[in-house]
């Protein structure tokens, strides 16, 4: 997951919480939309996979204040969860 791989490169510690997603549809009143993912750290629930995965790369100090510098991470991030998307489709019941 990108937003481990960010955390790790920066060296922050996390508690993956795996039985909220393995629990679900019981955990989507949490979810912001109602949907996976969505991320909790201390007071601050979100969701969307592009808005988790930035702020994880904030926290960890390595994603870029330049705009430009943003914008390039920005679609490169996006490119790889079009990748990944496609690689792990959800399965539908």
């Amino acid at each position: 997951d990108f937003c481990q791989a960010m955390l790790f490169a920066g060296g922050i510690p996390y508690e993956l919480d795996d039985t909220s997603a393995n629990n679900w549809p019981a955990t989507k009143e949490e979810s912001p939309f109602g949907q996976l993912p969505y991320l909790k750290h201390g007071s601050l629930t979100i969701g969307q996979g592009g808005a988790i995965n930035r702020y994880c790369a904030r926290l960890a100090g390595i994603y870029p204040e330049d705009p430009t510098e943003a914008s390039i991470c920005d679609m490169y991030i996006e490119e790889v969860m079009d990748i990944f998307g496609e690689l792990f489709k959800p399965k539908r019941e």
